[in-house]
């Protein structure tokens, strides 16, 4: 007999990348990838290559992390 415990398994999320266009910001992307704009910060933060939020060039490449529920409003 095989006894297997119950037990939620969770499939490993990943960070994506997105390439920035004309006319993006972070509270874009942030409101398209991750349902809230207010959720901006979170994206800053797994970008630390980024001096200014505010200037994002096209073409450039940012990681957008699966989650981030802290930043969220409630």
């Amino acid at each position: 007999m095989l006894v297997v415990p119950a037990t939620e398994l969770r499939p490993r999320v990943q960070p994506s990348s997105i390439t920035i266009h004309s006319g993006d910001s972070l509270w874009k992307i942030a409101a398209s990838q991750l349902g809230s704009g207010a959720a901006w910060p979170c994206i800053a933060q797994a970008n630390p290559q980024l001096r200014d939020a505010n200037l994002l060039r096209p073409g450039q490449i940012l990681s957008v992390p699966a989650s981030c529920s802290r930043h969220l409003p409630r």
